[in-house]
């Protein structure tokens, strides 16, 4: 499984879990959203509650949330996420 999500993440992989300009840009803007509204319904979209995110791969979901934190199997998304902090 951890081999399926390290490819899953490099910049050419047919899913688009790591970029390009098919896939994830549209898919992340719907699960932005559907977060959104999520923690609305829920309360959790208050800024001092705590969000979490067990499996969070490029981290997206931090933009939702002030007081996000997110934990990723894969280490070819977490090298991601460290690239683009630069």
């Amino acid at each position: 499984m951890k081999e399926f999500y390290n490819n899953a993440y490099k910049i050419d992989s047919p899913h688009k879990y790591g970029g390009g300009k098919d896939g994830m840009p549209e898919r992340t803007k719907k699960l932005l959203k559907t977060t959104s509204n999520f923690l609305k319904k829920t309360g959790l979209d208050d800024p001092s509650k705590k969000v979490l995110e067990i499996g969070c791969g490029m981290a997206y979901l931090c933009q939702v949330h002030p007081n996000y934190f997110g934990a990723e199997y894969s280490r070819t998304a977490v090298d991601l996420v460290k690239q683009c902090e630069k």
